[in-house]
């Protein structure tokens, strides 16, 4: 964070079950961060995905959500 500012580009959102209870959410990185982090000592303000999954405590997909974000480097 001392090197850029994460902003949200868009998000979508798909509800699959109802939720009741304990869920848990698993975020992923859509792109390497090598990747990323190459662009943005570039100067360049890099996008990638992230992809979250929730699941309830019996496994079942309640929802899965993506958020696009950019980083916009810092002066």
């Amino acid at each position: 964070l001392s090197r850029a500012v994460p902003l949200a580009v868009k998000a979508e959102i798909g509800y699959k079950k109802l939720a009741k209870g304990v869920v848990t959410a698993t975020a992923t990185l859509g792109r390497p961060v090598a990747e990323v982090v190459a662009e943005l000592d570039g100067g360049r303000r890099p996008e990638f995905p992230v992809v979250i999954e929730i699941r309830r405590e019996d496994g079942a997909v309640t929802g899965e959500m993506t958020v696009v974000w950019t980083l916009r480097p810092n002066a």
